[in-house]
């Protein structure tokens, strides 16, 4: 699951910055413990093709099961870029035009 963290949080000895976007599989304790302490969030994107300009792309992507904007987070850079026939910087530079569009 894609969480926003909301505080520094240091966790499995990686830290993570306020701010950020990542990727955890947390035990249900520690996902709740954190949520109801405000530390991490949970990442509720949009729908790709509602996002300006994004039209062409999300049908693109479409074709590869990935209708959301946290499906997309989610997915792998490297896979992603090989079925488009793009580079992996032009997946990476897309993956941060979404997270600033999720990042407050």
């Amino acid at each position: 699951m894609i969480y926003r963290v909301l505080a520094d949080l240091n966790y499995k000895g990686q830290l993570h910055k306020k701010g950020e976007l990542v990727d955890m599989d947390l035990p249900i304790n520690a996902q709740h413990k954190l949520l109801n302490a405000d530390v991490i969030a949970q990442v509720s994107g949009p729908p790709l093709s509602i996002v300006d300009g994004w039209e062409a792309r999300a049908r693109r992507l479409e074709k590869l099961d990935i209708i959301s904007a946290e499906q997309f987070l989610a997915a792998d850079v490297e896979q992603i870029a090989k079925a488009l026939h793009v580079r992996a910087q032009t997946v990476a530079d897309w993956r941060a035009q979404i997270e600033q569009l999720l990042i407050p």
